[in-house]
């Protein structure tokens, strides 16, 4: 098994982008590094329906899910724990001719349905890949500053309403996205950095 244990978490900027960049160490001492923006956590819980108050779950989620396998590779999809588990979806594949695909966010009936499927596929990835926090006693915990940052629950609301109107339009709907549905994603401005 793969096991990294987190050493530490901090902010960063790339670009216009607030990002977290959080450093691991492997069972061999080799240092990883995983980046990411911070409007992540809210974009998980609008998608998924995860209480944005729920830090811990929202960052497992993201630090496995580069181990996640492509399901647009046929023996990816052949072989994914929500599929097996009956969570398919009937889609148009190319010339219009129908398809059973795993369920993804975009083709999923409902936030609950996406969700199981996506924690499913969370826990698969954990049979051989874990990210873990630091264990014992006097360690510190080193999510704390996300935590404390928390994740503004109006701004899941409006990217819920964002990834409510994406996934009518890839179900082929006419839906039309407000412009005021998706703000500047985790922009870095004077007012996030306190100035």
């Amino acid at each position: 098994m793969d096991e990294r244990t987190i050493t530490e978490i901090t902010e960063g900027v790339i670009g216009e982008t607030l990002t977290w960049q959080v450093r691991m160490t492997d069972a061999e001492g080799r240092g990883h590094v995983h980046v990411f923006p911070q409007e992540t956590l809210a974009w998980r819980a609008a998608e998924y329906g995860i209480d944005p108050a729920d830090t811990d779950t929202l960052l497992d989620i993201i630090l496995h899910e580069p181990f996640l396998p492509a399901l647009a590779v046929p023996a990816a999809a052949a072989t994914d724990p929500a599929a097996r588990a009956g969570l398919n979806a009937n889609t148009l594949a190319s010339k219009g001719s129908a398809a059973i695909e795993p369920v993804q966010l975009h083709n999923a009936p409902s936030t609950s349905v996406a969700r199981e499927a996506h924690q499913l596929r969370i826990a698969d990835v954990k049979r051989h890949t874990r990210i873990r926090i630091p264990e014992g006693k006097g360690k510190k915990d080193p999510r704390g500053e996300i935590r404390a940052r928390g994740v503004d629950p109006g701004r899941v609301a409006e990217l819920a309403e964002c990834v409510a109107v994406l996934k009518r339009q890839a179900r082929g709907e006419t839906a039309q996205l407000a412009t005021r549905a998706l703000p500047p994603i985790g922009m870095a401005t004077e007012e996030a950095h306190g100035a």
